[in-house]
């Protein structure tokens, strides 16, 4: 099988339990795994993410910590 990385919407509309997702926030670039995202693609996009931090020459950070600037970037947290 194939792992894909492809651009969606900005939107917690966008996120579902399966994939796992990356939201570039400029200083933050969040990694949002589902709960039922597979290893294979979890690594994916953690190596999508630290690729993209390394273009930024110090002004960026992957993080994982899901915090409220994640959600107010997707129009605020609720069900997925």
């Amino acid at each position: 099988r194939q792992t894909n990385v492809i651009e969606v919407a900005c939107a917690r509309d966008s996120l579902n339990h399966g994939d796992c997702f990356i939201l570039d926030a400029g200083a933050s670039i969040y990694v949002w795994k589902g709960d039922e995202c597979s290893p294979f693609e979890a690594q994916m996009a953690n190596m999508a993410a630290e690729a993209l931090e390394s273009t930024r020459h110090g002004g960026s950070a992957v993080t994982h910590e899901i915090d409220d600037g994640f959600w107010a970037a997707l129009g605020g947290e609720g069900a997925i």
